[in-house]
């Protein structure tokens, strides 16, 4: 049986940051797109991976998933914000490595954000005999994945909170700066479950959610791969035909390639825990004790 991959940046990064460091020198001559140049409501959401073009070479899709995964009654739904960068060569070529699913971290950064800094980067840096697709997408709650997350009653409440934590000041800033961000970091998660209505989305952002999120990408992924295949297939293209062919020989599930930073460390060992039989390679550079992260 084939074991899942999971590894240290420390152990598997060495030469990897070596590459980041001259692939940094040429994708930093791009400038890069905003995050308000494309209009994610031009896309409507679905249950089916639909791309479409956006910020210039990039693709996006809004892929609808169940608000709450556990219960099939909940009729509520997220709409994922994915986006990415295509691969230097076509899905059926020899040559064509997958996707490697990518989160910036946080909890709270935004996957769209980070392709549009760093997409090029990355898959200039993974790029070697196999040409790779880089992905990543707002997790639930965020930026734009809908419906976002917001603990305020109105904008009059974030301006206040805001001025507050510019009040305390730095962590490093006085003898009591620690005590009173600790207070109103707590404060902040007592006002979220309070408004965490009917449809919020908050109940739901877990960490949990957002791997079974992950799993959903991970299928559609395939599911829009092998139609495309078929539809060459159908129309003549031998390549096309013979890359389904062995992939509906060999009957495997997809598994995920995952480059996981920060906070993404906890993602991506969170699901290697719950699907250990769906990891093909996961690559980390946080080192954490998962238990008492999730204490808080």
């Amino acid at each position: 049986m084939r074991r899942p991959v999971v590894q240290s940046a420390f152990a598997s990064l060495i030469g990897i940051g070596i590459g980041i460091a001259s692939a940094s020198a040429s994708a930093s001559e791009r400038d890069p797109p905003k995050l308000d140049d494309f209009d994610w409501t031009t896309i409507t959401p679905s249950t089916k991976l639909v791309y479409h073009p956006c910020y210039e070479e990039f693709q996006c899709a809004r892929l609808k998933v169940p608000l709450d995964w556990l219960d099939e009654t909940n009729e509520h739904t997220v709409a994922l914000a994915i986006t990415k960068l295509p691969a230097k060569v076509p899905d059926d070529d020899p040559a064509f490595g997958g996707t490697i699913f990518t989160n910036p971290g946080g909890p709270g950064g935004s996957g769209v954000g980070l392709m549009l800094r760093e997409g090029h980067i990355l898959q200039d840096t993974a790029d070697a005999a196999k040409k790779y697709e880089i992905l990543s997408w707002d997790p639930r709650g965020i930026q734009f994945t809908s419906p976002r997350a917001d603990c305020y009653e109105d904008l009059l409440a974030r301006d206040t909170d805001s001025i507050q934590r510019l009040a305390i000041g730095p962590l490093d800033s006085s003898p009591d700066a620690l005590r009173r961000h600790w207070a109103r970091t707590h404060g902040y998660g007592k006002l979220c479950t309070q408004n965490a209505g009917n449809g919020s989305i908050i109940p739901y952002a877990s960490t949990a959610s957002v791997v079974r999120d992950m799993v959903e990408m991970l299928d559609k992924i395939q599911e829009l791969r092998d139609e495309e295949a078929a539809a060459k297939g159908a129309a003549g293209d031998e390549r096309a035909q013979k890359s389904l062919e062995l992939r509906s020989a060999a009957k495997q599930v997809p598994r995920i390639q995952y480059w996981g930073f920060s906070y993404g460390s906890i993602l991506g060992n969170t699901f290697a825990s719950m699907y250990p039989g769906r990891v093909g390679r996961i690559i980390v550079d946080g080192i954490a004790d998962p238990e008492d992260y999730m204490a808080g």
